[in-house]
């Protein structure tokens, strides 16, 4: 029995025949809970209190060191480039509707490979993390520290800051199970 437009038979058949179509396997949009919580809060209230944290590290950090001020600044710069470059994407022509399907089947295919990824990273983040906190446990300061107040207890509340900002998305769904 022949199938039509079989290849291992070579019947001639175009494939511009038939339209090429896609299984909509597109996935609910997965916000974490951090992200849940921060659309809750009062956008001003939001705004005070994070020019309060930034302000108290970027105090800290000239302290310190004048590296540590110019790394800072350097992240924030980068920070809003990529909030820029962010909006620019997104603000493109999607194009066609079949352009459209095919970038949906792709970016499902993304998506899953991001969750697999962001579940290994996650569980070494972790124990990287732990290893991190006790060498700055165990650790001797440095005059610069001793002389800016900094401490152990500073070391910690920045471990715990750190950790405070990326856990949410990796402890609330690090497979993404709760996305499909």
């Amino acid at each position: 029995m022949m199938m039509d437009g079989d290849v291992e038979q070579a019947s001639p058949m175009s494939y511009t025949d038939r339209p090429r179509t896609f299984p909509d396997m597109r996935s609910k949009t997965y916000s974490p809970l951090i992200i849940q919580i921060l659309r809750n809060l009062n956008v001003r209230a939001l705004s005070v209190l994070l020019l309060l944290i930034f302000g108290g590290i970027f105090y800290m950090g000239a302290r310190t060191s004048p590296i540590i001020l110019f790394v800072f600044v350097v992240c924030i710069i980068s920070f809003m480039l990529s909030v820029y470059l962010t909006k620019w994407v997104l603000a493109k022509d999607e194009g066609p509707p079949e352009m459209v399907q095919i970038s949906d089947a792709v970016r499902d295919g993304a998506e899953g490979f991001f969750r697999t990824q962001y579940g290994t990273i996650s569980k070494m983040a972790f124990l990287l993390a732990f290893v991190i906190l006790c060498i700055y446990l165990f650790r001797n300061l440095t005059p610069q520290q001793e002389a800016s107040g900094l401490g152990r207890t500073m070391s910690e509340c920045g471990y715990q800051f750190v950790l405070m900002c990326g856990s949410p998305v990796l402890l609330d769904d690090p497979q993404g199970k709760h996305c499909r």
